[in-house]
């Protein structure tokens, strides 16, 4: 026997996957207190971001999946119904039990979800190649690629000027 329900199985495995990354998201977040090491806070910070982004991910799918099989979604809905008639209600529930009772044995699919959450996991390669050597991983600001981009626009249109007076006008922006 297939699933009874699939349009209902499968919003039920991604509000699943979509509550573990959350936990996860939670728990990693709780442990940002305990952490002194910057180069962990940030490994942290960027799994947090990553597990938003994974999850509203997953509730765009579940929308347009819900969306998709609007149709199927009613006709699963009516079979539960049981005002229609309880003999077929109860023939459902039956299926339903002798579907589970069949499952029971199979081991929750953790080690999917716990794929899901390490590959959203930063690891130190990728955390070296977010920022240049200058950049201390994030605690300084290195502007030389767009100092290098403002020397070579079109020569009349920019002042010439050196990396130093480059900065200081960096901020100076004109009255509008």
């Amino acid at each position: 026997m297939d699933i009874l329900f699939p349009v209902l199985e499968r919003a039920r495995r991604l509000l699943e996957e979509m509550d573990a990354v959350q936990m996860a998201a939670v728990r990693s977040h709780q442990s940002l207190l305990k952490i002194k090491s910057p180069r962990e806070c940030l490994k942290v910070e960027h799994f947090i971001r990553n597990a938003i982004n994974h999850v509203l991910g997953l509730n765009g799918t579940l929308k347009s999946h819900l969306l998709d099989h609007q149709e199927e979604l009613q006709r699963e809905k009516e079979a539960l119904d049981a005002r229609t008639d309880l003999s077929v209600f109860y023939g459902k529930v039956k299926q339903l039990k002798e579907y589970h009772k069949r499952l029971s044995n199979e081991p929750a699919d953790i080690q999917a979800m716990e794929r899901v959450t390490e590959s959203l996991r930063v690891s130190d390669e990728q955390l070296e190649y977010m920022f240049s050597g200058e950049e201390c991983l994030g605690r300084f600001l290195d502007l030389n690629s767009l100092y290098i981009d403002f020397v070579n626009l079109k020569k009349g249109s920019v002042p010439n000027k050196d990396y130093l007076g480059y900065l200081r006008s960096f901020g100076d922006f004109p009255e509008l």
